[in-house]
C-alpha cells in the first residue's frame, strides 16, 4: 500500500500533493500542493479542517483504472474507526462500498479493483460527520484516487435493484444501509426517481425516536438545489451559504414531505424538476443536512 506522509509538526494541517490530472484542478494558493503523478485525483491540501464534510465531486477525463481511494478522517487529531468508502458513477450506480482501513495518520484507505469509464463520480463516505473538510476545499471532504489512465473501460452497471424510481414510496426492504451517527447525514432511497415521484429520506435505523426526524432531527423544510449551485455552498455555523459573490448559487426548490416514522420522511419531488442530478437538504432547527447520495431526476 503507497504510504501517505502528512506534515507532523502541526495536527490540523494534513500535508500532501494536489489537483487532479483530470479536468478539475484545485487553484493556487496558501493550502494548495505541489502535483504528484501518482494521485488521479487529489482534494486534500494544506489547511486546518473541521468535520461534517459534503460527498466529493471529481471528473475523470479518460477510462481510468482505480486501484485505490483514500479519505481523510482527522476528526480534531482523535480519528475515527475505518468504515467503507464507494464511488457513485454518474449513471447512479454505486461501486463497493469497500472496505476502508484507517491507518496512522486518520487516512481511511480502501483497496480495490476496478475500471470505469470518464465521467464524474462522487464519494460516498459512510462517515460524513468525521470526514474532513475545510473552506479551501468547498466543504467538500479530503479524498485522493489513485490508479492509471487506460484505453477503454466497460459500460457502467446499471443501478441496482431498489436504485430506480417507479413514482411511488419504496418498501422497506428497497431502503439502502442506514446512515449513521444521526443527524449528519441521510441516505435517499431509491435515487433514480421520475418528477412527482416519493422517495424515502432515511436516517439511522433503529435510533431512538429522540435522534431521528421526529425528535432532535425534526424537519422544518426541504430544500433541492441543482447539482452545480449546491457545489457553490459552503457550511457556515451548520448552514449552508454561497462560498462568494463570485460562484452562483440558483434558488432552491422547495419540496413538500411527510414524516412516516422516526427515521424516515417521504419527499415528494416536484413535477416541474427537470431531468438531471440534484442535493436535497433537509432543514432543522439547527442547522442544513445534506445526503450521502445524490437525487437523479430522469
Amino acid at each position: 500500500m503507497r504510504r501517505l506522509a502528512f506534515c507532523a509538526a502541526i495536527a490540523l494541517i494534513a500535508a500532501a500533493p494536489a489537483a487532479s490530472v483530470a479536468a478539475a484542478r484545485h487553484a493556487g494558493g496558501p493550502c494548495s500542493q505541489p502535483p504528484q503523478p501518482y494521485f488521479l485525483y487529489n482534494g486534500y491540501n494544506n489547511c486546518g479542517t473541521l468535520n461534517n464534510a459534503k460527498p466529493a465531486v471529481f471528473k475523470l477525463a479518460k477510462p481510468t483504472h482505480i486501484t485505490e481511494i483514500a479519505d481523510y478522517h482527522f476528526n480534531n487529531g482523535t480519528g475515527a474507526p475505518g468504515g467503507t468508502i464507494g464511488l457513485q458513477a454518474p449513471n447512479g450506480y454505486v461501486f463497493g462500498p469497500f472496505h476502508a482501513k484507517q491507518d496512522q495518520d486518520h487516512n481511511w484507505i480502501a483497496m480495490m479493483n476496478i475500471t470505469v469509464p470518464a465521467g464524474t463520480y462522487t464519494i460516498v463516505d459512510s462517515s460524513p460527520s468525521t470526514w474532513s473538510q475545510n473552506p479551501a476545499s468547498r466543504g467538500f471532504g479530503f479524498v485522493r484516487v489513485f490508479g492509471a489512465f487506460v484505453a477503454s473501460a466497460p459500460a457502467l452497471p446499471k443501478p441496482k435493484p431498489g436504485a430506480k424510481g417507479t413514482g411511488t414510496s419504496p418498501s422497506t426492504t428497497s431502503h439502502p444501509t442506514c446512515a449513521t451517527p444521526a443527524p449528519s447525514t441521510y441516505l435517499i432511497s431509491p435515487d433514480h426517481v421520475a418528477p412527482g415521484a416519493t422517495p424515502s429520506f432515511l436516517l439511522g435505523c433503529g435510533k431512538a425516536t429522540s435522534l431521528g426526524f421526529q425528535g432532535a432531527f425534526a424537519p422544518t423544510k426541504v430544500l433541492i438545489y441543482d447539482l452545480q449551485s449546491y457545489t457553490n455552498l459552503k457550511y457556515v455555523n451548520g448552514f449552508l451559504q454561497p462560498i462568494s459573490p463570485s460562484f452562483p448559487v440558483r434558488p432552491p426548490v422547495t419540496a413538500t414531505f411527510k414524516v412516516v416514522g422516526p427515521n424516515d420522511i417521504d419527499v415528494t419531488v416536484p413535477a416541474s424538476l427537470a431531468p438531471g442530478q440534484y442535493t436535497p437538504v433537509v432543514v432543522y432547527a439547527k442547522g442544513d443536512v445534506a445526503p450521502q447520495n445524490r437525487l437523479v431526476v430522469t
